[in-house]
C-alpha cells in the first residue's frame, strides 16, 4: 500500500467539506444541496448536481457510490481557495508520495528516540503498535496510519475508504480510517520540532556506528531541513540496514520538506492510503 499526503485550505474543510460530511451521514440530500451552494468549480458543482438528481432518502450509502467517490476525492484531495462565485480548485501544490509501510518508518525514525530502525523484527513489531489498538499515539506516525487528532464529528471511513478501515468510537473519541487530516496548528507545531527531531535521528546514527565515523552527517542535516538542495554524494549513515537504507535520506527529506511546506502556507494536510505494494526491507 502505498500513502499520499497534501497540503489543504483548512478553511475550506472546516467551513464547507466537514460540515457536509457531518450533514450527509443522515441526509444526504439535503447535504450535497449545501455543498452545491458553496462550490463555484463548474465541473465539481455539474458532479453534485448529478447526485442530487438521482435523490436520496438517506445518508451516504444511500447516493451513487462512484460519482460520490469522485467527488470526495476532488473535494479532500486538491487545493481550493475563495472568490466570489464560491470555492475553486487551485494550483495544486507538491505532494509527498511513499510506501506506506515505509513512510511510517520514516516517520518513527523521526519522532520517537526509542524506536529502533536499525532492528528489523523489533522495527516491524513497533509499527503495528504504533497503528493499533489502543492508538495512544496522536502524532505523525500515527496521521500516517489514519489516526484522526482532533476527533471528527463524522465517521471518516464512511465517507471514503481504499481498504475497508472504518473504526468511529465516540465514547473514546477514537476514529481511524485509511484517509485522515490535521489542522495548520498541529503541522506548525511539527515543523518547528523538525530541526531539533532531525538533528537528534542524525546523533543517534552518529552513536550507532561508533567506533565508524559519518563526516558527512552535518551535510545530511543541511540536507534534512531544507539549507541545501542536495544531500552529500557519499553517506556512511544508514549503510547496510537493508536494500531500502540508502534511499532514506532523500526519503527523510522529501516528508520533511512536504510538512515545512504546508507550514510555510499555514495549511493543514491530509493523508490517504492507496494501493500499491513495493518490498523494502
Amino acid at each position: 500500500m502505498d500513502i499520499v499526503l497534501r497540503s489543504v485550505n483548512q478553511r475550506f474543510l472546516e467551513e464547507v467539506v466537514f460540515p457536509t460530511f457531518e450533514l450527509g451521514a443522515k441526509d444526504s440530500q439535503r447535504a450535497l444541496e449545501r455543498l452545491a451552494g458553496a462550490i463555484g468549480d463548474p465541473l465539481t458543482r455539474m458532479q453534485v448536481e448529478a447526485l442530487i438528481e438521482r435523490g436520496s432518502d438517506g445518508g451516504w450509502s444511500e447516493v451513487d457510490l462512484d460519482r460520490f467517490q469522485e467527488v470526495v476525492y476532488r473535494l479532500l484531495f486538491s487545493e481550493w481557495r475563495r472568490t466570489g462565485e464560491g470555492w475553486i480548485p487551485d494550483t495544486q501544490d507538491e505532494a509527498y508520495a511513499g510506501d506506506l509501510e515505509e513512510t511510517l518508518h520514516l516517520a518513527l525514525m523521526i519522532t520517537d528516540p526509542s524506536y529502533p530502525y536499525w532492528d528489523e523484527a523489533e522495527a516491524r513489531r513497533q509499527r503495528g503498535q504504533a497503528i493499533a489498538p489502543p492508538y495512544l499515539d496522536r502524532g505523525l506516525p500515527a496521521f500516517i496510519g489514519g489516526v484522526w487528532e482532533p476527533f471528527p464529528a463524522f465517521a471518516p471511513g464512511e465517507v471514503l475508504t481504499t481498504r475497508g478501515t472504518n473504526i468511529y468510537v465516540p465514547s473514546e473519541r477514537l476514529a481511524v480510517a485509511d484517509w485522515s487530516w490535521r489542522h495548520p496548528v498541529t503541522v506548525q507545531e511539527w515543523s518547528d520540532d523538525l530541526p531539533r527531531a532531525l538533528r537528534d535521528l542524525m546523533n543517534r546514527e552518529v552513536q550507532r556506528l561508533r567506533p565508524i565515523e559519518v563526516p558527512e552527517a552535518n551535510e545530511v542535516i543541511d540536507y534534512w531541513t531544507g539549507k541545501v538542495s542536495e544531500p552529500p554524494q557519499l553517506v556512511v549513515g544508514f549503510s547496510g540496514l537493508g536494500p531500502r537504507s540508502g534511499a532514506w535520506v532523500r526519503e527523510i527529506a522529501d516528508l520533511a520538506a512536504q510538512i515545512r511546506r504546508a507550514a510555510a502556507r499555514e495549511q493543514g494536510l491530509t493523508a490517504i492510503i492507496t494501493g500499491g505494494t513495493r518490498s523494502w526491507f
